[in-house]
């Protein structure tokens, strides 16, 4: 545990505390428990909606360096959740209860949950103002959100360990509709598909189809 990057600047005793009631784990799903995760290793998508939404994009990576959790700490909110792993998690939990307890004694892990939450804050709402566009527009965002952290790298193209099945998971857009954007990125030679595999080959022009996104966050 000693690689975490914490969320913000703590004293070594709470660092310490907090350490002490952390456990690792390689699944987001804790039955009967809420609490803080920290991704020691691993990239995946995780979507969380409430019970009646069956769709949808509301997701966003997470990979290593990343916080994620609810900061609420007497608060049960019903949502469904699904993780879509693209390389295997290893993750730090830290439990709600032990955290409550902590904070009982030390203000300072206040200031620990407050920051872990804002960590993870601008990745949630660009990822829910993506929703508002075009199909190829969300299947390049979550294309260059994963290459951006990719490890397997060949020269100038990046290898993505994906199948289109997961992709379609991730985006919720259906398999015809994703084969159709995807061939198209294909015949502009911006990518390429191999069974399990998507090459990016032109990362540059593929961000370029994404101006629309960062033209909207610049409205005021």
């Amino acid at each position: 545990m000693d690689s975490i990057q914490w969320p913000c600047p703590l004293s070594e005793d709470t660092k310490q505390a907090l350490i002490d009631i952390a456990q690792t784990t390689d699944s987001l799903s804790h039955p009967n428990e809420q609490g803080v995760f920290y991704v020691l290793h691993g990239i995946a998508f995780v979507h969380f909606s409430p019970e009646t939404v069956v769709n949808t994009m509301n997701s966003a990576v997470i990979r290593r360096g990343i916080w994620v959790g609810s900061p609420e700490q007497n608060k049960r909110i019903q949502v469904h959740s699904h993780v879509e792993e693209v390389s295997p998690l290893q993750l730090v939990f830290f439990p709600h209860d032990k955290l409550n307890k902590l904070c009982e004694v030390n203000l300072e892990v206040y200031k620990f949950l407050y920051h872990s939450r804002e960590a993870m804050t601008s990745s949630w709402l660009t990822s829910q103002l993506v929703t508002l566009f075009d199909k190829e527009t969300r299947i390049v965002y979550t294309l260059t959100e994963l290459a951006e952290y990719a490890q397997n790298i060949q020269g100038s193209v990046i290898r993505l360990e994906l199948s289109q099945k997961q992709l379609s998971t991730i985006t919720g857009i259906s398999r015809p509709r994703l084969n159709e954007v995807l061939k198209n990125l294909e015949s502009a030679n911006e990518l390429s598909l191999e069974r399990g595999n998507i090459f990016i080959n032109d990362l540059k022009r593929l961000k370029e189809r994404l101006m629309k996104i960062e033209n909207a966050m610049l409205l005021d």
